[in-house]
């Protein structure tokens, strides 16, 4: 349910990567095949949207304690 809420908040581009890398296991070359990126636009995209994600979480977690 929070990884959902999480890729919930990312952009769709963003939410489709890292779909695709981390919960499909897809490698880089496979999702560059999939959305005809190349690999460093792949390696940037994915690297924001790990750093969204953590902040992300930071503000959810700071919004769930009492």
């Amino acid at each position: 349910e929070l990884v959902e809420k999480l890729l919930a908040r990312l952009k769709p581009q963003d939410r489709l990567l890292m779909t695709l890398l981390y919960l499909e296991g897809r490698t880089l070359e496979e999702v560059r095949q999939i959305t005809g990126w190349n690999i460093a636009l792949i390696k940037v995209r994915s690297f924001r949207a790990r750093h969204q994600l953590k902040k992300d979480l930071d503000y959810l977690m700071r919004e769930s304690k009492p």
